[in-house]
C-alpha cells in the first residue's frame, strides 16, 4: 500500500483490509515473515502514513506509548530488544509524521531512541529470533538496517522541516 501511495496509484482498494486486520487492542498481529507485533504495526502505519485512519492510528499510539519498558526499549517478551525498539520507534515515527504525538508520546518517542542508541552500541550477545521461515532467525544485517534506520528517522525529519521552512522563506 505505501509502495502504490508513493507511486501515485491508488491504494484504497487495499487499504481496508490493513484497517481491518488491527486488533481491538491496537496492535496489528500474525506477519508471515516476522512473529513481532510491533513489525506488523510499524508496516502497517506505514501503509497509512497521511490524512485519514485516525481511530486506527490512536489505537496503535495508545498501545505503543502504553507497552513501552521502563529501560526505554520494546521487546515482545518482558525484556526490550534492538529490533523491537527500532520496529517501535519506526511505528511512533509514522505517527510523528502525521502530527500524531502528543508531549507524552514524545517523550517516549526520546526515551525509545535513547534506549537504542545505547543499545546499537553493544553488539548483542544473542540475537532476538524474530523472523519466519521454517523456523525462527534472525537476519543480522537486516536487523541492523532496522536498528539504523530508527536511529536517524528523527535526522530524516528534521532535515526535512529545514528544507521545507527554507522553500517556504524563497
Amino acid at each position: 500500500v505505501h509502495a502504490l501511495a508513493i507511486s501515485g496509484a491508488n491504494p484504497e482498494p487495499w487499504t481496508a483490509s490493513i484497517l481491518d486486520a488491527q486488533k481491538p487492542d491496537g496492535w496489528w498481529y500474525g506477519d508471515k515473515w516476522n512473529i513481532s507485533q510491533f513489525y506488523s504495526t510499524s508496516i502497517a502505519l506505514l501503509a497509512l502514513r497521511g490524512d485519514g485512519y485516525v481511530h486506527a492510528k490512536r489505537a496503535a499510539l495508545d498501545v505503543l506509548c502504553a507497552t513501552q519498558h521502563a529501560d526505554g526499549g520494546w521487546g515482545i517478551c518482558s525484556q526490550s530488544t534492538p529490533i523491537d525498539t527500532s520496529f517501535a520507534l519506526l511505528a511512533l515515527h509514522s505517527l510523528q509524521v502525521d502530527g500524531y504525538l502528543n508531549e507524552a508520546c514524545e517523550r517516549v518517542y526520546r526515551r525509545a531512541h535513547d534506549y537504542l542508541l545505547q543499545a546499537a552500541a553493544i553488539p548483542e550477545a544473542q540475537p532476538a529470533m524474530r523472523w519466519i521461515s521454517k523456523d525462527l532467525f534472525c537476519p543480522e544485517r537486516i536487523d541492523r538496517l532496522f536498528v539504523l534506520s530508527a536511529l536517524l528517522a528523527p535526522l530524516a525529519r528534521r532535515q526535512q522541516r529545514v528544507t521545507s521552512t527554507r522553500h517556504s522563506n524563497a
